[in-house]
């Protein structure tokens, strides 16, 4: 259900099974994709994702901001769409509210 939705194919499979499996175990899935994580929200799943999850371990002094940066750097250099990278990465986390304590 979650893979016609999103379009079929093989491009949103790694999303529709996150979300299918998230549902069936009751768990957060963790989807980047924003057409996925609008249908896990309309369908009343728990989501994050990849930034969210980052700055959750900065504030819980997991990791540093120089830590984060590098993650996100490597995500992005391998194909990753984010609204980010690790240089702009702060000031992004800072206006979305995502550092605050």
């Amino acid at each position: 259900m979650y893979r016609r939705s999103l379009g079929g194919g093989r491009r949103h499979i790694g999303e529709a099974t996150t979300l299918a499996y998230a549902e069936m175990h009751d768990i957060t899935a963790m989807v980047d994709d924003e057409k996925g994580r609008r249908l896990g929200n309309e369908h009343g799943l728990r989501m994050t994702d990849t930034l969210q999850l980052l700055c959750h371990h900065i504030r819980s002094g997991m990791i540093s901001h120089d830590e984060a940066r590098r993650v996100i750097d490597l995500l992005v250099d391998h194909g990753a769409f984010l609204p980010c990278d690790g240089d702009t990465f702060i000031a992004w986390a800072q206006a979305e509210g995502l550092l605050d304590p």
